[in-house]
């Protein structure tokens, strides 16, 4: 097989890799029931929907409440709650309950219609109990995915194309890296809490989700053209970019497969504690790794102030302008998602930093579809005749009518 071949088979095998894992993402969310109960790491409850709430007078599950039993299985840790999720699919119901005199050895029951699980919980030192509804996530809940897939659809389209035409071209290579890494990042991002019973979809997140600072880093050390740490030491400098992180992401994996290997099996009381304490060190791995992320970012940043600062020519300039514009303003939802993790765990935990980081993603999209359509970005125009431009287009045309299509048939139902 040529290289020319191998390239191209890489882009497409990419393609269908983007493509399937957000298909994936949103069909495997939507096979899990929901509960209405948001929480990571603990079972300590971040956010409860009161719509499940069923009847709908009880008193609804708070911020802080420790959830002790879903429905017949003892909860000690956070992966049985995600455990006992799974579980729900198919659950073995009893007939039609009435709600009168109920006590409790029922877990499990159907009540006009519904299905039902009851939650023991703790609030301070009282034990409370709260029959909430087993549904399905709101279809509505994935349209932050498709918004995402879109827009990062876009950047991953300009990436290939450019990859395909310049494979020699190091800034090409990088560029296309980026724009896979980024869309398995963000698309698995917002619902990795649902995604983590499924090893394949949850391991690409964690991969993508911790590359992506230093392969964006590698990226803003090559365009518009390669810096000169990077040109005189190139190996001490990509080891420096990429080392710590690396590290990380070993960890990370590591602990994922000691604690899913630890719940393969019965659990002791000493394998509850040890599972709770890998748990801890995890979760503290990660607040770490948001600090080095930072760093790595700020780094970017000034990586991009260095290339404004020499461009050589006017619309080189525009374009890294651009491009580092829509960087500063990734700070800033950027900033707000790590006080929330630093600050308000339940508020974090519970989705609350959904909307920031996809302002920090439109950011940087928009910033590079101004650099594209407007600076000649990469010199696209170059590389595309008149026909292959009319085809291009097409196909951008197509995604956007079928994202509608897709957005009208969501909404209506």
């Amino acid at each position: 097989m040529s290289a020319d071949t191998r390239r191209k088979t890489l882009i497409l095998l990419a393609a269908i890799f983007v493509c399937f894992y957000a298909l994936g993402v949103m069909l495997y969310d939507r096979s899990i029931p929901d509960l209405g109960i948001r929480c990571a790491f603990t079972p300590i409850v971040n956010r409860f929907d009161r719509s499940h709430l069923f009847p709908a007078d009880q008193e609804p599950l708070r911020p802080y409440d420790k959830i002790v039993k879903l429905g017949d299985k003892k909860i000690q840790n956070w992966p049985e709650i995600q455990r006992e999720l799974l579980n729900l699919r198919e659950p073995s119901v009893i007939p039609d309950h009435s709600m009168k005199g109920l006590d409790t050895k029922f877990n499990l029951i159907t009540y006009q219609g519904e299905t039902l699980v009851r939650v023991v919980y703790e609030r301070g030192d009282q034990t409370n109990q709260v029959w909430v509804r087993v549904g399905e996530v709101p279809l509505t809940n994935i349209l932050p995915t498709i918004l995402w897939f879109i827009s990062k659809a876009g950047l991953f389209f300009i990436g290939a194309l450019l990859f395909w035409f310049r494979p020699n071209e190091v800034y090409a290579r990088q560029f296309f890296i980026f724009c896979v890494v980024s869309c398995g990042a963000y698309l698995g991002g917002y619902h990795w809490t649902r995604i983590t019973t499924q090893p394949v979809l949850i391991l690409v997140f964690m991969v993508c989700s911790v590359m992506l600072p230093p392969v964006c880093l590698h990226f803003y050390l090559l365009f518009p053209r390669k810096k000169r740490p990077l040109e005189k030491y190139p190996d001490r400098t990509l080891l420096a970019v990429y080392a710590l992180p690396t590290l990380f992401l070993l960890f990370f994996l590591f602990r994922f497969f000691s604690i899913r290997n630890l719940f393969a099996g019965k659990l002791t009381d000493a394998h509850q504690t040890m599972a709770r304490l890998m748990l801890q060190e995890m979760l503290i791995g990660i607040y770490i790794y948001f600090a080095i992320a930072g760093i790595l970012y700020i780094l970017s940043i000034a990586t991009l102030i260095h290339s404004f600062r020499t461009a050589s020519t006017l619309t080189e300039r525009n374009q890294v302008k651009w491009i580092l514009f829509g960087s500063l303003a990734t700070l800033i939802p950027l900033g707000r998602t790590l006080f929330m993790a630093l600050n308000d765990q339940a508020e974090f935990g519970g989705g609350g930093a959904t909307l920031w980081m996809f302002l920090a993603s439109v950011f940087v999209t928009v910033a590079f579809a101004i650099s594209i359509t407007r600076y000649r970005l990469m010199e696209l125009d170059q590389l595309l005749s008149s026909s292959k431009i009319y085809l291009v287009v097409s196909a951008l045309a197509a995604l956007v009518f079928y994202a509608l299509v897709l957005l009208a048939v969501l909404f209506i139902g």
